[in-house]
């Protein structure tokens, strides 16, 4: 009864499963909310055949690989890559989950740790809070209220195992799965092994969850939602709850809808919202939910003037569906949506089997086999009733708004059970019903007006391959080079396929004295910039033409990638757009708004990413700000001082590129060249050209051979998380050797520390062993985040993991070292999936300044001739020997008392960094390693 594809692919690097079954949070009992999620987590520990906790884990890490899963509302999703020789013994592992888990007392009630620890970390995350809110007050009596992640509060019951095994017993039933295997293999060979393993999951016939009872009614819709999020930002969320359109996916009139209210192109709300300085951004999606109902989203990311003339957004929107009810379906529309969609499909790139193995599977048990790997470029059938009853659908007594705003602080009067989010509801007030009734809008005398798009001239229209010489150089070749620019092309002779991949970087030197605010300056240009270019941007990425435009410490980063017909016009459309860049006061205002809000919001990040951006900031001498240094800069800011700054900024520059893909060699070239000339021409008239020697220097810092602790207390109340990154630095890391050495240590370092800290030791739900490179400087990080355990408890206990991980090494049998030998050597063999990874790959040793484009084979043979010896060495290096440590705490307010008042079993000494600007002039720089050689 197990449906199985089988997917055989003789030149993947990797093997990669999925196995879907058809059940998820929606089916919890009401008694254990976030049983199907803790059922999940339980299958990873063990199993009659594999009794171990990190069989799975270790198996997998081991033969390059990773796995996860996830529990969604209808499904719980596994799935696994490995390296192709070790695919049958990962097969066999993970079909163990499914016949014969042990879920022993002893892990059931640690592991229940590990979901609230989760539930923990997404506390304070707004994303998870609006989710769930729009759950928890739909009717209570159906299972679309529950509260899926789970928690001790909801889990730790006497009878949680009995409930877990009674949950499996029923729904891990083989009719209920969907089985995916992506192989190097024969199918004939993937098919025996699909039947030895996985023939014998026990089939109950279990009928298929199915849902009747609808979650919202008149009860709860036409309603209008004030809450109080955790970060600062004003957003406006429309909700309408419409007739069930997943039968209709073939058609999909949902998406013909969101195409155009959440369009960002000439005639869409969201330009009108923008130039009424009302709203910053806006997205639109329809989903469906439970088989039974869908749901049509607008979220709105407000301005304080949006904010505080709400029902005027509302009345706008209002007016754009208004419009489109009159003017009626458009085939051409629908026509346009299609065509790109079945060039995508003819087009497709390759992706990893993971990805692959993972959406077919979750597909499979919503549509029949055949559609599985298709089912989402499908837009066959033009039914404009259809696409006309939807936008009708859209009235206001089926409509749910949700207004977020910290402003709403003290003015609530309910609180959730679980995430305690503060909200108020009222009816939907008559002012807005009127406006629902009676909307209008007066464009304004050369304003934006609302109206359909209009068509899309960047659709590719010739999808031919270039001329292909005969030899073609196997890497990028520098094609040109004078004073102020260097070209260098690869034409593609991998993946014919027609599509390219430009880079630009254009290199300026150091304007202002202060850095820091040159660095604020450079943001303010990222935001204005890519705002001014919004329009053309996303009518080029409606065409898969992806642009992006980087302001960062060096100067400014281009990117363009997709078909490659449109790339020279699309180039010299960005200089004549640039040449008209213009900012006025209000737009300054509303950029300074939204940068504030952002650099406020940064204390309130997850902790462990709050010690990320210390960790950058003490080992960087520039180009990384603290948030409070950004706030800093910006209460300096004016409008006058940034046009001065743009005015020198870029005025002494110089350009390199690369082009890679269907494209000839002079074409490349000339788009360089025409570029260049536009932009010395129209945008810097007067420049001069930057010398090699003159670019902005960033330098790593040399930690001195101590331990250095930075504390960092969390300002947010309702944190409940601490977190300690101990980051030890290894140094420079310019030689493939060194590369080689850092993976191998990543990959032994990261499945130990998850073992110990995490599932032995259960101190949270986020923990890492990482490898860093920073500036080609390399260094491992040990990462918990806890809210079990404050951070000084956490450092003894990664000091006792790094005691743990020494004793292994030391104990490290030759076989063992072989296979993280031959885990790095499967990873640096990957080929590139597209053309966009090959090009990223040439970039960065362009960006770096290295041009060792042949980095595959060099660290290939450098890894030869590492030994385990070698690697035992570099491992006591850095955290034995040698030991250059920074400790950095992020304390939460529920920790500080007990933080304060520990003593350091171990009897270790640290000095504490005070300040940044302190420390880097306590300490020593290394080399710069991405000068030009």
């Amino acid at each position: 009864k197990l449906t199985c594809i089988l997917v055989s692919d003789q030149h993947t690097d990797k093997s990669g499963a999925s196995l879907d079954v058809k059940v998820g949070q929606l089916q919890d009992p009401r008694e254990f909310e976030g049983l199907a999620h803790f059922l999940e987590h339980m299958l990873f520990l063990g199993n009659e055949k594999y009794p171990n906790q990190d069989d799975y884990r270790d198996y997998i890490n081991k033969n390059s690989g990773s796995c996860n899963a996830y529990t969604a509302h209808l499904n719980t999703n596994y799935y696994f890559d490995v390296s192709n020789s070790a695919f049958h013994g990962a097969l066999d592992i993970f079909s163990e989950f499914f016949k014969r888990p042990l879920f022993t007392d002893s892990l059931t009630e640690r592991e229940m740790k590990a979901v609230d620890s989760e539930f923990q970390k997404n506390f304070n995350d707004d994303s998870w809070r609006r989710y769930h809110l729009m759950k928890a007050t739909s009717k209570p009596d159906t299972s679309y209220s529950q509260f899926g992640i789970g928690s001790l509060e909801s889990l730790q019951k006497p009878s949680i195992r009995e409930e877990l095994l009674k949950f499996y017993g029923r729904y891990y039933s083989a009719n209920l799965m969907k089985l995916v295997l992506y192989g190097k293999e024969e199918l004939n060979t993937l098919e025996s092994w699909a039947t030895e393993l996985f023939s014998d999951i026990k089939n109950f016939d279990t009928p298929d969850p199915t849902f009747s009872q609808l979650p919202y009614d008149s009860s709860n819709l036409g309603l209008l939602y004030m809450v109080e999020p955790v970060k600062d930002g004003d957003f406006l969320n429309l909700h309408w709850v419409i007739d069930n359109l997943e039968p209709h996916y073939r058609q999909d009139p949902g998406q013909y809808v969101s195409h155009l209210v959440g369009h960002e192109g000439p005639n869409s709300l969201l330009s009108l919202l923008i130039e009424d300085g009302l709203a910053r951004s806006l997205s639109s999606y329809s989903e469906n939910q439970m088989h039974i109902f869908s749901v049509f989203n607008v979220r709105i990311e407000l301005t304080k003037k949006g904010l505080e003339q709400y029902e005027r957004v509302i009345e706008l929107l209002f007016v754009y569906l208004k419009m489109l009810r009159e003017k009626g379906v458009a085939e051409w529309i629908f026509e346009e949506i299609k065509q790109v969609k079945h060039i995508k499909f003819d087009h497709r790139d390759k992706v990893s089997p993971m990805s692959e193995v993972t959406a077919i599977s979750k597909n499979l048990n919503v549509h029949p086999p055949e559609e599985a790997l298709v089912v989402n470029y499908l837009f066959e059938e033009y039914q404009p009733e259809l696409i006309k009853k939807t936008i009708n659908a859209l009235q206001i007594d089926n409509l749910r708004i949700v207004l977020e705003s910290k402003s709403f602080a003290g003015k609530t009067d309910s609180e959730e059970k679980w995430f305690k989010i503060k909200y108020s509801s009222e009816p939907i007030p008559q002012s807005i019903r009127n406006l629902f009734e009676n909307c209008s809008h007066v464009p304004k005398e050369g304003g934006k007006k609302l109206d359909l798009p209009p068509q899309n001239t960047f659709i590719p229209k010739n999808l031919s391959l270039v001329p292909r010489p005969e030899h073609l150089p196997k890497y990028p070749t520098k094609v040109f080079e004078d004073d102020e620019s260097i070209v260098w092309f690869k034409q593609d002779n991998v993946f014919q396929t027609p599509k390219a991949a430009a880079y630009l970087f254009i290199y300026s030197s150091q304007v202002l004295v202060d850095h820091n605010l040159e660095r604020f300056y450079i943001m303010v240009f990222h935001e204005l910039f890519r705002n001014h270019l919004r329009e053309i941007n996303y009518m080029a990425e409606q065409a898969s033409l992806w642009f992006s435009v980087s302001g960062l410490t060096k100067g400014v980063q281009i990117t363009l990638q997709g078909f490659n017909d449109s790339f020279a016009a699309f180039f010299t459309e960005i200089v004549h757009l640039w040449a008209k860049f213009k900012v006025t006061q209000e737009q300054y205002n509303f950029t300074v708004e939204k940068l504030r809000l952002s650099f406020e919001n940064e204390f309130k990040q997850q902790p462990y990413n709050q010690l990320f951006a210390i960790r950058r900031r003490l080992l960087h001498t520039k180009g990384f700000y603290l948030a409070e240094e950004k706030l800093a800069a910006l209460e300096k800011a004016s409008l006058a001082d940034f046009n001065d700054f743009l005015e020198k900024w870029l005025s002494s520059h110089r350009f390199e590129w690369l082009f890679l893909g269907n494209l000839e060699r002079e074409v490349g070239k000339s788009i360089a060249w025409n570029f260049q000339r536009g932009f010395n021409k129209e945008v810097k008239p007067r420049a001069q050209v930057l010398s090699k020697d003159d670019l902005v220097d960033i330098r790593v810092v040399e930690l001195p051979q101590k331990q250095l602790q930075h504390h960092l207390h969390l300002a947010l109340e309702s944190e409940k998380n601490s977190a300690i990154v101990t980051y030890f630095q290894a140094g420079e890391g310019l030689e493939d050797r060194q590369r080689v050495l850092k993976s191998i240590l990543g990959n032994f370092i990261s499945s130990k520390t998850f073992d110990q800290l995490r599932t032995t030791e259960q101190l949270g739900y986020i923990v890492w062993g990482l490898e860093h490179s920073d500036q080609l400087v390399h260094g491992a990080s040990i990462v918990v985040q806890s809210s079990v355990a404050h951070p000084r408890f956490l450092s003894e206990r990664i000091q006792a993991c790094v005691q743990l991980l020494d004793s292994l090494i030391d104990q490290l049998s030759d076989e063992e070292f072989a296979k993280y030998r031959e885990s790095v050597r499967v990873k640096i063999m990957k080929k590139h999936l597209n053309i966009y990874e090959e090009a990223s790959a040439c970039w960065q040793e362009i960006e770096d300044h290295n041009y060792a484009f042949d980095r595959k084979e060099r660290k290939l043979k450098a890894l030869e001739l590492i030994t385990k010896a070698d690697f035992v060495a570099y491992f006591k290096d850095i955290f034995i020997n040698r030991r250059r440590i920074v400790e950095l705490h992020a304390i939460c307010q529920k920790h500080r008392e007990e933080y304060n008042a520990h003593q350091d079993s171990l009897n270790r000494t640290f000095e504490l960094i005070q300040s940044v600007k302190s420390f880097h002039r306590s300490v020593g720089n290394l080399r710069n390693l991405h000068a030009y050689k």
